[in-house]
């Protein structure tokens, strides 16, 4: 079933692939188009708009076939806003890495297509489900860390071996994999944080000093004492003792001592 933002994307994306039929509509689209180099200067906005527009039906297909069977789950896992983000992340990490030959003094290629923000759903799902049976041609078996490890290292090698001309922009499926895969990794790390952080806080409440309730001391007071375990007993009348004498106020954790011994006399 498809989520919020996987809808929208893909909506976008075949909107956007049917709009370049319409007549008069070519320069306007070639305005979307990462060209790298100067013109990249004069329009910024290309950074992401080139993971929009596609070069033909094939290529618009694979890249929307990825984004339904991998995006779904991702973004119901991660949330919408993460997701995008997650997605983000590979639209640009794509651009940037697509850029990297400029530097060595190669002429770069202008680039359009999703296939770097794929790239990073795969390989994102495959971090959250290594093990996942993923069926390619619907017939073949294969773990979802084999493909994405496939998929990252057949992307990195093409990018450094490709001649020039190549018109698949192996370098910017790389980066998309990479900067969506350090991003989720970045999100897990913050989440683990927070995780360690609640329990820390968790159990420092268990030291607040906590009242027992009036119908808590009632309670204690009309249960038979001799009904329970001489080890609970003594510490049942430990608590009570230091109840008494401080106004009914005990630690967090003592005061679920006695609730819960109070549970298993009840049952």
């Amino acid at each position: 079933m498809l989520t919020k933002w996987v809808g929208r994307l893909i909506g976008i994306n075949v909107a956007l692939y049917m709009l370049g039929y319409l007549p008069g509509t070519g320069q306007l689209l070639n305005n979307f188009v990462l060209v790298p180099g100067a013109e990249f200067l004069v329009r910024p906005w290309t950074l992401v708009t080139y993971a929009f527009l596609h070069g033909g039906f094939m290529h618009l297909l694979f890249n929307m076939i990825g984004l339904f069977f991998f995006g779904p789950r991702l973004e119901d896992r991660l949330g919408s806003r993460s997701f995008l983000q997650l997605y983000a992340w590979g639209v640009i990490g794509g651009a940037i890495f697509h850029f990297l030959p400029l530097i060595l003094g190669s002429a770069v290629p202008p680039v359009i297509g999703a296939s770097g923000a794929i790239y990073g759903v795969v390989i994102c799902f495959a971090m959250l489900w290594p093990r996942e049976r993923i069926y390619l041609w619907m017939v073949v078996p294969v773990p979802a860390w084999l493909l994405a490890s496939v998929l990252v290292f057949g992307a990195l090698f093409a990018g450094i071996t490709a001649q020039s001309g190549s018109n698949v922009a192996h370098l910017a499926h790389f980066g998309g994999a990479l900067c969506a895969g350090v991003y989720l990794r970045t999100l897990r790390l913050k989440y683990q944080a927070k995780q360690r952080q609640y329990k820390a806080i968790v159990k420092d409440t268990k030291d607040i000093l906590t009242k027992m309730t009036a119908s808590e001391v009632e309670y204690w007071s009309k249960v038979d004492l001799d009904t329970l375990h001489a080890v609970n007993r003594e510490e049942v009348e430990r608590l009570l003792a230091k109840a008494r004498q401080g106004d009914r106020i005990l630690t967090g954790t003592e005061v679920e001592t006695l609730r819960r011994l109070a549970l298993q006399l009840k049952t």
